[in-house]
């Protein structure tokens, strides 16, 4: 994959609609900068990666099954990118990189296997993430073993 079909790729950020959120980005950006520099802080930012991993994992499963309810003939992959659709307000092509991104970051190693939801759902958090604080390299949660619990295998 070419460096611009992997920034296609990647989830764009979503714009802050209200006031309230635009504070709680700043407050958990600030929570991460004093995480970096006061290490007993660290647990905060554990917990706040963990707490909008579930929350936004919850909201894409329901997504799915609404998806899914509503148009019963979608399966698989195109489900998924229904549901990216939706979640990032994009187009179907944009999606599809989406879904292709999380094939290649899950699928492929240590065992090529066929991308499922838990992938796509955890692709998609991790770079909400990691966009959300842009000189992070990673996050603090193992966020596979957390979307294991959160996302039904068989989605």
């Amino acid at each position: 994959m070419s460096e611009p079909e992997k920034r296609a790729a990647l989830p764009q950020r979503r714009t802050p609609h209200t006031t309230g959120e635009r504070v709680a980005i700043t407050a958990e950006r600030a929570a991460v900068k004093a995480a970096d520099t006061l290490p007993f802080f660290g647990f905060f930012v554990e917990w706040r990666e963990r707490r909008y991993a579930r929350r936004e994992a919850a909201a894409l499963v329901a997504s799915y099954h609404r998806i899914q309810q509503a148009e019963p003939a979608l399966r698989g992959e195109q489900l998924y990118e229904r549901v990216i659709m939706q979640r990032l307000e994009c187009s179907a092509a944009r999606a599809r990189n989406v879904i292709r991104g999380a094939d290649a970051s899950f699928a492929q190693w240590p065992e090529e296997r066929d991308v499922n939801f838990r992938d796509v759902v955890n692709y998609v958090v991790t770079h909400e993430l990691m966009a959300a604080h842009d000189k992070r390299l990673g996050t603090r949660v193992d966020m596979m073993e957390l979307f294991k619990r959160e996302v039904p295998k068989e989605l």
